[in-house]
């Protein structure tokens, strides 16, 4: 009998090849640095998932929301650099919550720890983005850091 765990890793497992996702495992350490990417060279598309193995409900939940990404409607697609800062913001932000959304609804079980760790995830990488476009803008504008406060 296979344990939950095996359950879910088959099940991400699953998902990518549903889906033609190439999933390389990072250690899983680095489950933070988890990505999805779009790959094309005009002729061949390539969707690939950077992420850690599935261990445990957590890395489950990022290996389905990265996946979401490059599967769900608005998980990835290019925003205009030169947008407003706030509607970038928005914007990526409208991604974030495409891909955990794919997340939520195609996981075959979803825990309030798994909640919990969503949103954590969902506003350290809101945190993150804001520094980051802010700092890009005043680097670029030649902008003083205090304009920003």
């Amino acid at each position: 009998m296979r344990s939950e765990i095996e359950i879910l890793a088959l099940h991400a497992l699953f998902l990518a090849g549903k889906h033609t996702i190439n999933v390389f495992p990072l250690p899983a350490e680095c489950q933070d640095s988890a990505q999805a990417n779009l790959m094309s060279d005009g002729h061949y598309e390539a969707r690939i998932v950077f992420c850690a193995p599935v261990i445990d409900e957590t890395t489950y939940m990022i290996q389905l929301h990265e996946m979401g990404h490059l599967v769900a409607p608005g998980g990835m697609f290019k925003v205009d650099e030169l947008l407003p800062i706030p509607i970038q913001i928005t914007k990526r932000m409208d991604q974030e919550d495409a891909a955990w959304a794919w997340a939520r609804e195609t996981a075959l079980v979803w825990t309030l720890e798994m909640e919990v760790k969503a949103q954590w995830a969902r506003e350290t990488y809101r945190h993150h983005l804001e520094r980051t476009v802010k700092r890009l803008y005043i680097r670029s504008n030649r902008k003083n850091v205090k304009d920003w406060r």
